[in-house]
C-alpha cells in the first residue's frame, strides 16, 4: 500500500485540526492526512499553494502542507496518537495503547485502530489480539474481520 493520502484537514468551530486518522508508514501511530485547501482562510498563511509542477488534483489549491514531500500529501505525525505509548480521547471500541500496539486500517470505517500484535517468526505470522480474541494474518496486506462489525 502507499503512503499516499486525499482526505483533506478542516479547522473546526473550536479552531483545532481535524482530519481522518490513518496509519503511517511505521505503523506505530494513527496520524491525519497533510492534504489542506490553500485557499481556506485558516490556512492561506502558513504557507503558499503548490507550484505548478506539484499539483496532484483538479483543484490546484489543493495540496500538502509539508513541501518536502514536493507536496504530495502523506500522512505525518503531527498532532498523532502513538499505539504504544499514546491515549486517545475518543478510542474506538476495543482499541489497545501500549507495548506491542500497531496501528490497522479498516476498510468499512473512517478512523484507523490501535490492537495489540505479534510477530510470530517462527511461523511467519502476525497475530492480533482483540477481546481476547487472536486473528492471524498469514500474508503481508492479509485481512480479518473484527468482531464489532469493521
Amino acid at each position: 500500500k502507499g503512503y499516499f493520502c486525499n482526505t483533506p484537514l478542516e479547522r473546526s468551530e473550536l479552531g483545532l485540526l481535524e482530519g481522518v486518522y490513518t496509519c503511517d508508514a511505521g505503523r506505530l501511530n494513527k496520524a491525519r492526512c497533510d492534504l489542506i485547501d490553500y485557499d481556506n482562510e485558516f490556512f492561506k498563511n502558513f504557507n503558499q499553494p503548490p507550484p505548478e509542477g506539484f499539483r496532484y488534483f483538479g483543484d490546484t489549491a489543493l495540496g500538502a502542507f509539508l513541501y518536502k514531500t514536493d507536496y504530495c500529501p502523506v500522512d505525518i505525525r503531527q498532532g498523532s496518537v502513538s499505539c504504544e505509548d499514546g491515549q486517545s480521547l475518543f478510542p474506538e471500541q476495543s482499541e489497545y495503547f501500549g507495548k506491542g500496539s500497531r496501528c490497522f486500517d479498516r476498510f468499512n470505517a473512517t478512523n484507523s485502530v490501535c490492537l495489540k500484535s505479534y510477530c510470530n517468526e517462527e511461523t511467519m505470522e502476525l497475530n492480533v489480539f482483540v477481546d481476547n480474541v487472536t486473528f492471524t494474518c498469514k500474508s503481508t496486506g492479509g485481512e480479518f474481520e473484527l468482531p464489532y462489525g469493521d
